[in-house]
Parts: C-alpha cells; structure tokens; sequence
C-alpha cells in the first residue's frame, strides 16, 4: 500500500550502416545491421502476498463441530515489485551475397528485488510460504548464430545453420 507506481521505458534502434555511401564496399560483407535495445520490466506480488489473513475451518470438539481460524497467508507489507532491466547490442551481417548470415547478441539482465517464496520454518507454527525481496538476480551472455544455404537448385534449396551461446546467472 506504501508503493506508488512505476514506469518501465523500452528504447531500440538498428541501423543498417552498410548503406551509408561512407561505408567500404567489401566484397565478402554483403550488409551490416547494427542494433542495440534497452527495456525494463516487472513482476508485481500477488493481491494478497502482502495481507495477513486468516482461512476458517472446521474443527470437531466434544463431538460437535466448531469454526475455527487458521493462517491463511502471513503476508509481508514491506514487499514491493520486482524490476529487471536489460541491454542488449548485437549485429546481423550477411556475406558473399546474403548466401551466409550471421546473428551475434550480447545481453545483460539484472533484477532488483526478487520476489522470492520463502519456505517457513514449521516450528513457526505454520506450514506455509511468505514472499520476500531478496537481492539481484543478474544474467549475461551471448547467442551467436550462423547459416548458409549450402545448396540452391530451381526446385530445391538447402540451408544448414549453427548455433552458440553461453549465460551466467548469478544470484547476488
């Protein structure tokens, strides 16, 4: 209820800098796309993640059934959204006449307050879970694909592509 709002900004360009007359002309680089791109987003906590409330039951006593309450969720009023932001930059290149492409992309994503259940100790006297913000999450990595078409008839055509890619996640 303390939290107001939050604005998640998202920005990205290409630029295609092999038709710039400035540009060399290579005979093996058929065209270069530059681009990049910078987003945040969020995970909000469930409408009732941050409320105590308590669940009735059935309970029988002395041969009669009673109501009685139990915990229903113990709640945390201090959670707040989790926020990631991410970068990316990359490129496209096609070579010796667009017959080969190759895709690189670098990115970098880091979330701050991670919503995060934690299991409850059962000598607590409950047996259910409360959400916490713990740290920063943070992933990088790169994705690097290549393809070609290996061979071009009139009525078939063949392309073989590859890919490599490496991600680290760290929990900070």
């Amino acid at each position: 209820q303390d939290f107001g709002g939050i604005t998640y900004p998202k920005i990205g360009a290409s630029y295609v800098i092999t038709d710039e007359p400035f540009f060399p002309r290579l005979p093996v680089l058929s065209s270069l796309r530059l681009r990049t791109a910078y987003g945040a987003s969020g995970l909000a906590p469930g409408s009732t993640d941050a409320i105590l409330f308590f669940d009735p039951v059935q309970v029988t006593t002395d041969n009669a059934d009673q109501v009685a309450f139990q915990v229903g969720n113990l709640g945390n009023p201090a959670l707040k959204p989790e926020r990631s932001a991410e970068l990316e930059l990359g490129f496209d290149a096609g070579l010796v006449n667009d017959r080969l492409r190759m895709e690189f992309t670098y990115f970098n994503k880091t979330s701050h307050d991670a919503l995060v259940s934690r299991v409850l100790a059962p000598s607590l006297g409950v047996t259910n879970a409360q959400f916490y913000n713990l740290g920063e999450v943070n992933n990088r990595g790169f994705e690097l694909g290549l393809s070609g078409r290996v061979l071009d008839q009139r009525q078939f055509a063949l392309d073989l592509g590859v890919s490599f890619w490496s991600t680290r996640n760290r929990l900070i």
